[in-house]
């Protein structure tokens, strides 16, 4: 048995498994060869390709998404704001229900015309009387920044509106807001509104008091969405007779419970128009204590549904007025 195992043999025994195992590996090469020779393209690799090109597509999209519009001017927003106008017409029943129609009186027209006399303020049509009052100036308080804003922007238009159907000169349109940047000086300029003070602040600094009355007295105040400290001073200003704005029965439940010694003028004007709220006739009218003229008010219906985009412009609007003392 010690013979078999002579390093011969061994050898021998080596060199044939080594020659085998070559022989194996020669087949193996070969078979492969022969599946990487040609190459066809999977369905898998063509969805590759087209998952590359989306995502390509999507960051192109995305940088754009985020580069940076250009800077828009004054005179681009100048632009703009006659379709701000046409779109006040024709959305929604806020400028109807303000300026009328053929057939109805709006609430600004029922107003100006019961401030005089006793008069129908339900909207009866009178044709002879329907445009007839003795509005002469606008002054608009607390507009914000209408170069940022697009509340702002519209609430312009409806400035603008006022200013038209009213017929009031533009030099007798004023506009002030403590916010006011220097662009916001251009936009107006541009439709010649002047930027001048707040009422009681030394604007008409130089007119004897009978003057300074008689002038508030004629002047429609517009003030949308004004923080209450202000519509608090304007109601209490003497003369101040026509004020468009916020509905004051809106600050009822406030001023009821916390600030009714703060805001005494808002209080009276709120008292004087709960009273008459629902009571809009004629023997309501002349109930009146003629020593203390009485507030009244007509809420705007905006007609419009809170997702619009310039809802928030003229929701809850009223036009308040009181008596003339004459």
């Amino acid at each position: 048995m010690r013979q078999l195992t002579t390093p011969s043999i061994l050898h021998s025994a080596n060199a044939e498994l080594l020659s085998y195992s070559r022989e194996l590996d020669s087949d193996a090469l070969a078979s492969a060869r022969s599946f990487t020779t040609v190459r066809y393209p999977s369905k898998s690799s063509s969805k590759t390709t087209e998952s590359r090109g989306k995502s390509n597509r999507r960051r192109k999209a995305q940088s754009s998404k985020y580069k940076v519009a250009p800077e828009r001017t004054a005179d681009d927003h100048i632009g703009s704001i006659p379709h701000k106008l046409d779109i006040l017409k024709r959305q929604g029943k806020f400028y109807g229900a303000l300026f009328g129609s053929h057939v109805e009186r709006g609430v600004l027209f029922r107003a100006v015309g019961s401030s005089n006399a006793a008069q129908d303020i339900r909207g009866t049509k009178d044709t002879n009387n329907c445009q007839r009052h003795e509005i002469k100036y606008i002054r608009c308080l607390a507009i914000g920044r209408v170069s940022e804003s697009d509340i702002s922007r519209m609430q312009l238009a409806v400035l603008l509106a006022l200013r038209n159907e009213l017929g009031v000169s533009a030099t007798d349109v004023t506009c002030y807001d403590p916010d006011f940047v220097p662009m916001d000086y251009d936009i107006l300029r541009g439709f010649n509104i002047d930027v001048m003070q707040e009422p009681g602040e030394g604007e008409e600094k130089d007119m004897p008091n009978e003057e300074l009355v008689q002038r508030r007295s004629e002047t429609l105040y517009y003030m949308p969405h004004a923080p209450i400290f202000l519509v608090d001073r304007i109601m209490g200003l003497e003369g101040v007779q026509y004020v468009l704005g916020n509905d004051v029965m809106g600050y009822k439940e406030r001023l009821e419970e916390e600030l009714e010694l703060v805001f005494a003028s808002l209080k009276r004007v709120v008292i004087s128009c709960d009273k008459t709220s629902d009571n809009d006739d004629d023997e309501a009218t002349t109930k009146q204590n003629v020593s203390d003229p009485e507030w009244f008010r007509l809420r705007l219906e905006d007609g419009l549904a809170r997702d619009e985009s310039w809802w928030l412009s003229v929701n809850d609007m009223a036009m308040h007025w009181r008596r003339s003392r004459n």
